[in-house]
């Protein structure tokens, strides 16, 4: 039996209806500025001489209602022997502006300006090799932001770790 398109139709503006009223919502509640805070970590290991490199710190992020942002990262850099003890460790204080905006539920932010901030003992290409891609100016990251069972909203990208945000009070 043939059913009419209308009836196909009216089926997928049905299966679409509740993900684009959710998305609108999700969006419709985030009131500005944004402030969003993540602490994490990486580790790098060479396998060709045995060393590691880690990073730990934390990022805080500030979103503003006319597409931008501004962002700092204060945080350590360790050189780690074979055995794991530090050979070298370094401060990294780093921070940057941004643009951002939203594509269909996709979050697109490009890095517009980043600088160092005092005390910082790293070099522009480890800040960026080993801790945020995003130190570099021009470079673009997409993720997403979704709405969470606290009252918040979590933000995350394709370079770098879920971030809680939550409404700055002025």
């Amino acid at each position: 039996m043939c059913k009419p398109k209308w009836m196909v139709g009216a089926a997928m503006i049905i299966a679409l209806v509740p993900w684009v009223i959710e998305r609108v919502y999700t969006f419709s509640q985030i009131s500005y500025p944004y402030h969003c805070e993540s602490r994490f970590g990486f580790k790098y290991h060479n396998e060709s001489n045995s060393s590691v490199v880690t990073s730990e710190g934390s990022m805080q992020l500030s979103y503003y209602k006319d597409g931008n942002g501004v962002g700092t990262y204060v945080g350590r850099l360790y050189y780690l022997d074979e055995q794991g003890k530090v050979v070298k460790e370094f401060s990294i204080h780093r921070a940057f502006e941004f643009s951002w905006r939203l594509m269909q539920g996709i979050l697109k932010s490009s890095t517009l300006n980043s600088t160092r901030i005092q005390g910082d003992e790293i070099s522009d290409s480890d800040a960026e090799k080993y801790v945020f891609p995003g130190f570099k100016v021009g470079h673009n990251s997409y993720g997403v932001i979704v709405k969470i069972a606290q009252g918040g909203f979590a933000a995350g990208s394709s370079h770098f770790p879920r971030a809680l945000c939550a409404s700055q009070d002025d």
